[in-house]
């Protein structure tokens, strides 16, 4: 029942979203639509207008004809001109490509001339990086000797400090742990002690000899390493200076050299493009010269006629632009009654679902209240709240006891008896009998029956005597 109602809440809740919108857009249409006009009306001065437009074309068109033959001479004299202009521009494209060819054979020949020259600058260029990379070389190289140079001294002063080292003894071993201040004179513990000296002064002898021989071992490689790094830096400025005198050399044969630059380009072939381009253009503009004479001499003045149709046309447009609001008017209207359709069938089927979820409530109603009264007819002081009413009109399982509607805030004596109700109600359901043992009911006077034995401790009444006995 439970999956029944959500299933039944959430189509009604998708279709109230649906209907919700529906008066909205029907304002909205409704305040969009356009007014309504005298359309008859309107289709007549358009017939109108179209016949006054017919007149105008027909106007321009008999003017058109006059004007043809003028229009076919100038075509051919545009023809005309279109070819000039076609060979002048090949003409301009012969030229280029010639000057480009004599360009490029100019400049090779110049660079033959200078290619030797070239070579050499490249060259110095080549022993100039050399000599920065050799720069380079010494400067890591003078880095790694300072660092070599300090750890020789280090070595140095590791080795003379090794070397004055002497075994000491301490003096204060046969002083006695136990009692201070006694010397212990025992010939055996001198005896042992003595031993123990001189194993000891034997390791410590030992051990120097064995870090000396590291400390020389070391040594050696450290000043290996110097010589080679020495050796390697005096080879390399060796090789500076034969590259600088190599730089000047050739700097001297650069300088000796002479530098070519290309001449004037000339070429009969040449002079002859140039020539046929400026006769091609001199055509070119003659003709352009008589179209303009004719098309003066011959042009058609229709530009009242043109203005008039321009001013019909605008007319007609207008009232086309009028007549399509009937359309418009009709779509809404359309939309309209498509959106008052649609609002009437989720109305109906909005009806239909909270029909059937108020039968499944009271279903679910019926049933919680018949499962609560059979729960509570099988007990005398305690009733039994088996479902609480939830937000959504649900019924939500819970198990609350109440003696008179009241669920906390209980006296002693309400909840012992309410207790007790529950076991009879329990024992009489199951069938069963048993012990009652009952804490805490010294403030209780009245207690329910119960079918098995009760087992309390009670006060006794007011005016109930008590007897003490001493034997």
């Amino acid at each position: 029942m439970s999956d029944i109602l959500k299933q039944i809440s959430y189509e009604k809740k998708e279709l109230k979203s649906d209907y919700d919108e529906i008066d909205p857009s029907i304002r909205a249409l409704s305040n969009s639509r356009p007014e309504q006009e005298d359309w008859e009306s309107l289709e007549i001065k358009k017939s109108e207008i179209k016949l006054e437009l017919e007149k105008v074309q027909n106007a321009l068109s008999d003017k058109n004809k006059a004007g043809e033959q003028i229009d076919q001479e100038i075509e051919k004299k545009r023809e005309s001109i279109s070819i000039l202009r076609t060979e002048f521009f090949n003409n301009a494209n012969e030229i280029q490509t010639l000057k480009n060819k004599l360009l490029e054979d100019e400049r090779a020949r110049i660079n033959s001339k200078n290619s030797h020259k070239n070579d050499l600058i490249e060259k110095v260029r080549k022993i100039e990086k050399e000599i920065e990379n050799y720069n380079e070389t010494i400067s890591s190289d003078l880095e790694k000797l300072n660092s070599l140079e300090k750890r020789k001294n280090e070595l140095y002063s590791d080795y003379k400090k090794l070397s004055e080292s002497r075994f000491r003894r301490d003096g204060n071993e046969t002083i006695c742990p136990l009692f201070p201040g006694h010397i212990c004179d025992s010939e055996k513990l001198n005896l042992y002690m003595e031993s123990n000296f001189k194993k000891a002064e034997e390791k410590f002898n030992q051990n120097k000899i064995d870090e000396s021989n590291s400390i020389k071992a070391e040594g050696k490689g450290v000043v290996s390493k110097i010589d080679n790094i020495k050796s390697e830096i005096s080879g390399l400025k060796e090789q500076i200076e034969s590259s600088k005198k190599q730089i000047t050399a050739t700097q001297t044969v650069i300088d000796s050299i002479p530098v070519y630059t290309a001449s004037e380009i000339t070429s009969l072939e040449l002079e002859h493009l140039k020539q046929q381009s400026i006769e091609l253009n001199a055509k070119k503009n003659n003709l352009e010269k008589e179209l303009e004479i004719i098309k003066t001499a011959n042009k058609i003045d229709d530009s009242e006629l043109i203005n008039k149709r321009n001013e019909i046309q605008s007319k007609l447009e207008s009232i086309i632009s009028r007549l399509s609001v009937r359309d418009q008017i009709d779509n809404v209207n359309k939309q309209i009654s498509d959106y008052a359709t649609k609002g009437k069938i989720l109305a109906s089927k909005i009806t239909e679902l909270e029909n059937k979820e108020f039968t499944a409530k009271e279903i679910n109603k019926a049933v919680v209240q018949d499962a609560t009264n059979r729960v509570n007819s099988l007990f005398s002081l305690v009733n039994w709240e088996m479902y609480e009413l939830q937000k959504n009109g649900l019924f939500a399982e819970c198990c609350k006891a109440k003696v008179k509607g009241v669920s906390s805030s209980l006296n002693t004596g309400k909840l012992m008896n309410a207790g007790i109700d529950i076991v009879n109600a329990i024992s009489n359901f199951k069938g069963i009998s048993a012990p009652l043992f009952i804490d805490n009911t010294e403030s209780v006077n009245i207690l329910r029956n119960t079918n098995g034995q009760i087992i309390k401790l009670c006060v006794k009444p007011i005016g109930t005597k008590l007897t003490i006995k001493i034997n």
